[in-house]
């Protein structure tokens, strides 16, 4: 109210320097006036990330038989 009152009384009413604040104040106020009664949008939770998983080694790129081609050590029977 006290704003309405400035702007409509008064030999400042028309000036800049008055009218810039007061512009301002409202604009802050109904801002903040609006975000308090307008429903806020709720988003859900995201879910929990999954944990991680072990890759399971690729059978052909680790070769049972070394590069020389030798059968390894517990492969041979004694």
């Amino acid at each position: 109210m006290t704003a309405v009152h400035v702007i409509g009384a008064g030999s400042d009413a028309v000036s800049l320097w008055l009218q810039a604040p007061i512009a301002l104040t409202a604009a802050l106020v109904l801002t903040l006036l609006g975000r308090r009664l307008l429903p806020r949008r709720r988003s859900e939770p995201a879910p929990p990330p999954e944990p991680p998983v072990a890759p399971e080694p690729d059978p052909v790129a680790a070769p049972l038989w070394s590069a020389s081609g030798e059968p390894p050590l517990w492969s041979t029977r004694g």
